[in-house]
């Protein structure tokens, strides 16, 4: 824009003096244009141009730069904000399933423990249950032991006490065939 504006002032400028000298030469030509006026009106109008230059086209030339920089480092820092977004999701994403692989993890832990501890639990009544059944057959086996015992005494005293009957009593063989028939049912009841 710079350079197009240079060069229409230079055309401007160069042609300037050829028309105003036409149409002079000619007796004020085809428009009577004053060229002293033609000459004040293009000072006047290059004066104009380079302060406008000056004044406008560079400062306003300058803020435009100055935002399209503004507006670049805005999009650049946008989008840097935008990727740092998309790792950050990324990173909540996956730490998400790792929480939720953890909870499973977890409960599968606790199911694990608590079936450990059901069979745990199981095999220690199991084994108290055996316990207590082999208490009770060791009860019985003493109680029939004592029983035994105490039915041998009994018969031991039985037939010492029939002995000394018989020998008390001269005993013929019926009467011992009968002491010996009422110690046998004595015995069985």
């Amino acid at each position: 824009m710079k350079r197009y504006l240079t060069g229409l002032l230079a055309f401007a400028l160069a042609s300037s003096p050829k028309i105003v000298l036409a149409a002079a030469a000619e007796g004020g030509g085809i428009l009577n244009i004053d060229p002293r006026a033609l000459v004040i009106q293009i000072c006047g109008f290059v004066i104009l141009f380079l302060l406008l230059k000056k004044f406008l086209f560079g400062p306003l030339q300058n803020a435009m730069a100055t935002r399209r920089e503004e507006i670049q480092t805005t999009y650049t820092r946008l989008e840097e904000q935008q990727d740092a977004l998309g790792r950050r999701q990324n990173d909540l994403e996956r730490q998400i399933a790792d929480i939720e692989a953890e909870r499973r993890n977890r409960i599968q832990e606790g199911a694990n423990e608590g079936q450990a501890l059901r069979e745990e639990i199981l095999q220690d009544a199991q084994q108290q249950a055996t316990q207590i059944i082999e208490q009770g057959r060791q009860m019985i086996r003493m109680e029939q032991e004592k029983a035994i015992a105490t039915l041998r005494e009994e018969m031991a005293d039985l037939a010492v006490r029939a002995a000394e009957r018989l020998i008390e009593e001269n005993l013929n063989e019926d009467r011992h065939r009968r002491l010996v028939s009422d110690f046998i049912t004595r015995v069985g009841s």
